[in-house]
C-alpha cells in the first residue's frame, strides 16, 4: 500500500490503486495533532469523505486519543459511531 500521512483530509482518490499500490490515508481526529482530544471533522465532513473512500475500496486510519487508563475519547467514539451509522 502507500502510505499517505496527512495534516487533512486529502482530495480522495479516483482509484483504488496507485502506481500498482493500494491507496491509505493517515492522519489525525483530534482537534490539535495526534493523540488530542475532540473532533476536528463533523459527521457530515467525515461521512463524505469516508463514502468517497470506500466508492473506490481505498483505505483511511485515524489517529484517535487513549489517555493513561486505556480509555478512548468519548467525544471521538461518538462521532466515528454516528459517521458508522451514517455509512
Amino acid at each position: 500500500f502507500t502510505g499517505g500521512e496527512s495534516q487533512y483530509l486529502v482530495s480522495p482518490p479516483t482509484d483504488r490503486w496507485s502506481e500498482g499500490l493500494q491507496w491509505h490515508g493517515i492522519t489525525w481526529l483530534g482537534l490539535d495533532g495526534y493523540g488530542s482530544d475532540g473532533s476536528r471533522y463533523s459527521t457530515n465532513d467525515l461521512t463524505d469523505f469516508l463514502t468517497a473512500l470506500k466508492g473506490v475500496g481505498a483505505a483511511q486510519t485515524f489517529d484517535v486519543k487513549i489517555d493513561q487508563s486505556g480509555r478512548l475519547s468519548t467525544d471521538q467514539i461518538n462521532t466515528l459511531a454516528a459517521v458508522r451509522a451514517a455509512l
